[in-house]
């Protein structure tokens, strides 16, 4: 069957959990964001929206489905969807380093790369509400500890 890039609408600020429950159904996902310098901070391009690229006839339920989806954008009947080209251009403006980011799962053991705990294994628990931090849990003199810290100071294990 043949896959296209749609636009979907998501839960007011979800696009990551809606891109990492699309991900890990094995959907190709793309969420452009850039750095918001007088903010410094990264921030979606288009808030609310990420396009996923799947078979709309087969799929049409999982994605619809998946949890932090709002809809499928439509125009009267039929799904948005987007030229490959469109993806590829917006994929080159875009930095890289701000569309990619890491995504974890609950009991995940993950790296510290960055910040005061840098080295140091942790156990990945929740993102945090904003989305930029995260909870995990790390074992610091012999116990377990609960610590919220940037999600860029992390990567997988």
């Amino acid at each position: 069957m043949s896959q296209s890039w749609y636009v979907i609408r998501t839960k007011p600020l979800s696009e990551h959990i809606a891109q990492a429950n699309l991900s890990s159904q094995g959907f190709e996902c793309f969420f452009p964001q850039f750095y918001d310098r007088r903010k410094k901070r990264v921030r979606p391009l288009f808030t609310c929206y990420l396009f996923v690229k799947f078979d709309y006839w087969n799929d049409f339920r999982a994605v619809s489905y998946t949890r932090s989806v709002a809809n499928i954008v439509r125009f009267r009947d039929m799904p948005a969807s987007i030229d490959e080209k469109l993806i590829e251009e917006l994929r080159r403006r875009t930095d890289k380093e701000t569309s990619l980011i890491i995504t974890f799962k609950k009991g995940e053991a993950v790296s510290i790369v960055d910040g005061p705990f840098a080295g140091h294994e942790a156990v990945f628990h929740e993102d945090t509400k904003d989305l930029e931090r995260v909870v995990i849990f790390l074992t610091i003199c012999e116990r377990l500890v609960q610590t919220v810290i940037a999600r860029s100071d992390l990567d997988k294990s």
